[in-house]
């Protein structure tokens, strides 16, 4: 009943502010993302080390907020979090601190990260291709 009242099939909203749940949701989730980025950044830009234990190299807490910033690669490279995954002009220390990781002679890391790694190689010729044709 509240989604109702809240949402896109609510008579009490004037049709501009009618949003459905999965949009309310979008919002959301891109907030807590940007907040999440926003923070990292700050850690990171404090320190040139890796995150919690301001070691050379990377902990199980690395790898694991690694796996989720990385998943950001599939998006469009062009454009900055929410909608796309170029880091390097919001949030540098994010991108840098992303290289580390993945240059950190990790045993099985490539291996693991495959998929990842196809999708940011197809991103790569996505965007010469798309440069080359202006």
């Amino acid at each position: 009943m509240l989604r109702r009242l809240l949402f896109k099939d609510s008579p009490l909203l004037p049709p501009k502010l009618k949003r459905t749940f999965e949009e309310v949701k979008m919002e959301r989730e891109s907030r807590q993302m940007l907040s999440a980025l926003a923070l990292l950044e700050a850690q990171l830009t404090m320190t040139d080390a890796f995150i919690v234990a301001g070691t050379r190299q990377p902990t199980l807490a690395d790898l694991a907020v690694f796996e989720e910033v990385d998943q950001l690669c599939i998006l469009p490279p062009t454009r900055p979090p929410p909608t796309g995954s170029d880091l390097q002009s919001s949030y540098p220390s994010v991108e840098r601190w992303l290289h580390r990781v993945r240059n950190a002679g990790l045993p099985e890391f490539d291996s693991i990260h495959k998929i990842t790694l196809k999708s940011r190689e197809k991103q790569a010729k996505k965007q010469k291709h798309a440069a080359a044709k202006l």
